[in-house]
């Protein structure tokens, strides 16, 4: 079973950064389309290079919790001694209407992969943390 993680940068009106990001691990899957803040994302972009440095390294990345705006959060940490990374990651789709209750999705799922894809995958993050490069995509995946 292949377990993925994509992050697509959307066309948007207001030069802000939106993604959509897509994931799915062990069957649980997620999608939501997010608003990011550029230069943080493309910080943290930019710290991904070369993980993990050290086996107690955790890198972080939140679009900002919300109960209002779909958000997600990606939690990058040291799997093993051999050096594979492990990808926490949590996607939550919310819907809201006017006059009608608000709907909330969440998918949370974990992807373990190897150092030489962080890398690759850490190049793409690059290009996507730029709104002006849309339909720019980064890929993760791991053959579970």
């Amino acid at each position: 079973m292949s377990s993925f993680l994509t992050l697509k940068v959307l066309p948007e009106v207001d030069d802000c950064l939106k993604l959509r990001v897509r994931g799915s691990s062990c069957g649980f899957s997620g999608q939501a389309d997010c608003y990011v803040n550029e230069s943080e994302f493309l910080t943290f972009s930019k710290s991904l290079q070369g993980f993990p440095k050290k086996m107690d390294q955790v890198l972080t990345f939140d679009s900002g919790k919300s109960d209002s705006i779909s958000n997600f959060e990606l939690s990058f940490s040291c799997a093993n001694s051999s050096g594979h990374v492990k990808l926490e990651v949590e996607i939550t789709h919310i819907e809201s209407f006017v006059n009608l209750k608000t709907n909330r999705c969440s998918s949370t799922f974990s992807l373990v992969v190897m150092p030489s894809d962080i890398d690759t995958f850490q190049s793409n993050l690059i290009s996507v943390a730029n709104s002006s490069n849309v339909d720019q995509m980064a890929e993760l995946r791991s053959e579970t």
